[in-house]
């Protein structure tokens, strides 16, 4: 069996940098200590809800369309490569299983959320940032 490739660090983020953004920025070991979750159960979704809330419409656009960019390229990646280049390129703390998931579910629940109208956004529980 032939030994996975290492991804050369740096390759993929630079080819996405709104993408490395939101996971790099988000999704860390303190993702849920910078949050008042005020009685919420912690998720990523109010996380990415947060993010979408404040952001420019043309910093969304371009992320929305680097995710889908990155998702396309993705596609016939195994997890594990998939979860290389997340955590080695992108973060270096994105944990999916946490959140019962896939890499690609992750990633895929996140671009739904960053697509679905703003007023949906804004009626589903946004934590308020503390940290």
């Amino acid at each position: 069996m032939p030994e996975p490739t290492k991804v050369e660090k740096g390759k993929y983020s630079k080819q996405f940098p709104e993408v490395r953004g939101i996971l790099a920025g988000y999704f860390h070991e303190d993702q849920f200590d910078v949050f008042d979750w005020n009685g919420h159960q912690k998720g990523y979704q109010p996380i990415v809800r947060y993010h979408k809330s404040i952001q420019p419409d043309e910093y969304l656009r371009e992320e929305i369309k680097e995710l889908r960019e990155f998702l396309i390229l993705s596609q016939d990646w195994d997890e594990d490569k998939l979860e290389d280049i997340l955590l080695n390129d992108f973060s270096g703390s994105i944990y999916a299983p946490f959140f019962k998931m896939t890499y690609k579910e992750f990633l895929e629940g996140i671009l739904k959320i960053l697509e679905e109208p703003m007023e949906k956004t804004k009626s589903e529980f946004i934590p308020k940032f503390i940290g």
